[in-house]
């Protein structure tokens, strides 16, 4: 937990104590949701895990937003620029965003492949791929 100070204009001061700071790495997990389903298909064969992602998005999600309610430690408007100058939550974004592009592009496997539609590919030499895709045939 981390502590932060601030003065309000008319002299009073204000301690904020950060309790939710390293809660905030979990964040970072969040694009990565997909590739949890695609694993627990792979190592069950069952494609109800390939709806995982949208199950924890769309249903449990906001279950847990409504069973916890409004969040009320939120921090204090004077001490929100000293939040935003806090390397920590920079680095949060500067992790997260490739973590997006990798979710966006990513397959099993490791390789990245961006669909055809938008031509920017590498062709895939290996079969179990397209059998993953649902293809029949390679390229």
């Amino acid at each position: 937990m981390k502590t932060y100070t601030a003065v309000l204009p008319n002299g009073e001061a204000i301690l904020y104590i950060d309790r939710k700071r390293y809660l905030w790495t979990l964040s970072v997990l969040y694009p990565l949701l997909p590739f949890l389903g695609i694993w627990l298909h792979a190592r069950s064969g069952n494609q109800a895990w390939l709806l995982l992602p949208l199950f924890l998005s769309y249903v449990v999600n906001p279950l847990l937003d409504w069973v916890l309610g409004e969040d009320t430690n939120n921090p204090p408007e004077a001490v929100v620029p000293q939040l935003e100058r806090d390397r920590f939550y920079r680095l949060l974004t500067y992790a997260v965003v490739p973590l997006h592009f990798v979710a966006l592009v990513g397959r099993p496997g490791g390789r990245y492949r961006v669909t055809q539609h938008v031509g920017i590919h590498r062709p895939c030499r290996d079969r179990r791929y397209y059998q993953w895709a649902g293809h029949q045939y390679g390229p």
